[in-house]
């Protein structure tokens, strides 16, 4: 299956809508699905995954639009988007 995958999608996908979280020594542990993160780099660039859901009737452009639009609360004019096979 992973081979498969990396055939269709060569570019990595970074971090996105996977779980982060911690276990405690305690065994307490505490999870959060990140649908939406801001990953910062040392060399000051910065990326934030956004994308859309693909269902029964979605539209490309649609979902796109979207995409851009919930990005906007934390990029606002600084938003430069790009295809995930661009990065």
């Amino acid at each position: 299956m992973l081979t498969i995958l990396r055939a269709l999608e060569p570019v990595p996908h970074d971090l996105y809508c996977g779980t982060i979280g911690f276990v405690s020594p305690s065994g307490r542990m505490r999870v959060n699905l990140a649908i939406r993160p801001l990953t910062l780099y040392e060399n000051a660039e910065a990326i934030l995954s956004v994308g859309g859901g693909i269902v029964f009737d979605f539209e490309v452009r649609s979902e796109y639009k979207e995409s851009l639009r919930k990005a906007r609360f934390a990029a606002g004019n600084a938003l430069k988007p790009r295809w995930c096979a661009e990065t």
